[in-house]
């Protein structure tokens, strides 16, 4: 009996360590984030909007990270987003070699990949030095659909959230 007590009792201090250091956050502690300037210089004039919100949103999901919005921050993130690319990526048979006359039209995209190219400039305010100045590709994968538009803004969305995360990243490395 007393080994299996021993046992719950490891089991439970593991679980509850285990709980605690993930809510406790980083161990670099607290990180600010100011998201000095979005500009969008694409075709999409959404995607200023949605980087936006997929940013604060990575934030949000990152313990020890969190968005304030003056000159107080310890990390200014500056974007820049270049352009937007969409490219096919699968095709699909949609007739057989028996129900068609030549091969031009048996074949049909089915999947298209998105890409967001951005210029992001990350600078550390305590000493001004940066942590990150390049180029941050994000992708989003849309379906063949009718209307283009309700395929598209979700795969911006996938786009954006994909910046979003890489630049978080370099953030937290810094730490």
């Amino acid at each position: 009996m007393l080994p299996r007590l021993f046992f719950i009792a490891a089991l439970s201090a593991l679980c509850l360590c285990t709980s605690c250091q993930y809510h406790a956050g980083h161990p670099g502690g607290n990180c600010t984030v100011c998201l000095e300037s979005v500009s969008n210089q694409t075709d999409e004039p959404a995607l200023g909007a949605q980087f936006r919100q997929a940013f604060q949103e990575a934030l949000f999901r990152h313990a020890g990270v969190t968005m304030r919005d003056d000159d107080n921050a310890d990390v200014s993130v500056s974007l820049r987003l270049t352009k937007v690319d969409s490219r096919s990526l699968a095709r699909a048979e949609l007739r057989g070699k028996r129900d068609r006359e030549d091969d031009s039209n048996a074949y049909q995209t089915v999947l298209h990949r998105l890409t967001v190219d951005s210029d992001v400039v990350i600078i550390r305010n305590s000493d001004g030095k940066e942590i990150f100045r390049g180029k941050v590709r994000g992708t989003g994968d849309m379906p063949r659909q009718a209307d283009r538009n309700t395929a598209l803004q979700p795969a911006i969305q996938q786009a954006a959230n994909d910046i979003a995360l890489q630049i978080v990243a370099y953030i937290q490395n810094d730490k």
